[in-house]
């Protein structure tokens, strides 16, 4: 059986070729960040991604060190316990211009969206205690970031 030449076949991106070939060693760390790391929201977000990923969580004034120094999968920073979220974006962005960045709120405003969004976030959600529709939130935000 002959084998596509590199120029006419694409591989596909690391995430979705580790996920469909090869056995997860490591899984996924997502960080969560924010200053209460034992909310009930928090919980809910540990509990969606058990077994699928370790959720890392730190408050907003260490997140740029570590987004820095280590490759997350996601972030996802929970609005209501950080100062000011678009700086907060900026600065993520500016160590990893790639990781998805999903912005939760318990009270959204369409302001705070369009600013979020244009700083650089991928998404901005409700903060939901519902496990299925989080963990729809956060696949969804994956899945158009892996395309």
């Amino acid at each position: 059986m002959e084998q596509p030449s590199t120029s006419s076949y694409q591989w596909p991106s690391k995430p979705f070729w580790l996920s469909s070939f090869v056995p997860k060693i490591m899984p996924d760390i997502f960080l969560l960040v924010g200053n209460n790391p034992d909310s009930s929201w928090s919980a809910t977000v540990r509990a969606v991604l058990m077994g699928i990923a370790v959720a890392e969580t730190c408050p907003d004034s260490e997140a740029r060190e570590l987004v820095a120094e280590n490759d997350y999968e996601m972030i996802i920073i929970d609005a209501g316990a950080v100062a000011d979220v678009t700086a907060l974006i900026a600065e993520l962005r500016e160590a990893s211009a790639s990781v998805p960045i999903v912005v939760a709120t318990a009270s959204p405003r369409w302001q705070t969206a369009k600013d979020v969004l244009l700083t650089g976030a991928n998404d901005y959600i409700r903060k939901t205690l519902d496990p299925v529709k989080l963990r729809a939130n956060l696949q969804d935000v994956l899945t158009r970031s892996r395309a």
